[in-house]
């Protein structure tokens, strides 16, 4: 089932991403070429009258040409896309296997779910008649249902970083023409923070999959060979669902851990934690949302402030 679903929903995304990636570079295309045209020509006016200096006037052209080249559908798959979406995960599914890649996560899925059920019907095989056990019998079909319930939060994580990914990728070709001008130069730097720490989720996202996917298997192996009675086979049961309970609780804390410093896991997290918390917590966050966005206007607006101060001088 997961590796199905894995190769359905990368396929909409995948699509989903390339065709915004094409509209927007193409949007954007149309309004930078006339802006480094009228760029050119105002850096150029304003060199011959004194008022800027030839090496702002240069940056600025270089910084809009790289831009310029950044937006071309190649260049960006080639610099922005594909390291991202394709070779960072693939380096990291190489080092947690130790080699090569041999069998993919989803497929890592899918053993543990059919592990699971194998397990399931050992135990419904140790019970017997369910009529004559329904204690027992209930309790297996519990804990069956949590252990799903457990596996699938954890691949939901797994699969939220992939699609954060994507997102992150997609709205590229639109903030990339921010890199122009100084006040809004702090968005682009933001957004390629925001691909890092993404990456960084993507990489404890597998991390913790891989343990908890192969700490569960281990417990299996160990637990469910031997005929230990029904009572230790539901005891058994009950300390695999503890241990994907565990993983679970450790995964819904790792955008934290992925922000190293920036806002993009960070927010991910706070926005979880006020969730899990309640009213308070969130009115909470909230307010401080409001007051930084207040403080983040008003730097806005002094920067603008003092540049055209220097433009009037």
């Amino acid at each position: 089932m997961y590796e199905q679903w894995v190769t359905y929903f990368d396929g909409l995304t995948i699509r989903a991403m390339d065709n915004v990636i094409a509209g927007g570079i193409a949007f954007t295309l149309s309004y930078l070429r006339g802006a480094m045209m009228l760029l050119v020509l105002i850096a150029a006016v304003l060199m011959l009258r004194g008022d800027m200096t030839v090496s702002w006037g240069v940056r600025k052209i270089i910084l809009g040409l790289i831009v310029l080249a950044l937006l071309q559908v190649g260049n960006y798959n080639a610099v922005i896309r594909e390291p991202f979406w394709i070779t960072i995960p693939n380096g990291i599914a190489s080092a947690l296997n130790g080699g090569p890649v041999s069998i993919t996560a989803a497929q890592r899925f899918n053993s543990i779910a059919q592990a699971i059920e194998h397990v399931v019907a050992l135990a419904d095989q140790r019970i017997g008649n369910p009529f004559w056990n329904i204690r027992a019998s209930m309790s297996v079909s519990i804990v069956q249902l949590f252990l799903h319930l457990f596996l699938a939060f954890v691949f939901a994580v797994w699969q939220v970083a992939r699609v954060a990914t994507a997102l992150i990728i997609s709205a590229g070709p639109f903030l990339l023409i921010a890199a122009l001008f100084e006040t809004s130069r702090q968005y682009v730097l933001d957004w390629f923070g925001k691909l890092i720490s993404v990456s960084a989720l993507t990489l404890y996202s597998w991390v913790m999959t891989e343990i908890a996917l192969a700490g569960g298997m281990t417990w299996i192996q160990q637990r469910f060979t031997a005929d230990n009675g029904m009572s230790a086979t539901i005891s058994d049961l009950l300390s695999l669902c503890a241990w994907f309970f565990i993983c679970s609780l450790i995964m819904v804390g790792l955008p934290m851990l992925a922000s190293i410093g920036g806002s993009g896991g960070a927010g991910v997290a706070t926005s979880v934690g006020a969730g899990l918390a309640g009213g308070k917590v969130a009115s909470g966050a909230a307010v401080s949302g409001t007051a930084s966005a207040a403080r983040m206007g008003a730097a806005i607006g002094a920067s603008i402030k003092r540049s055209m101060g220097r433009g009037g001088r």
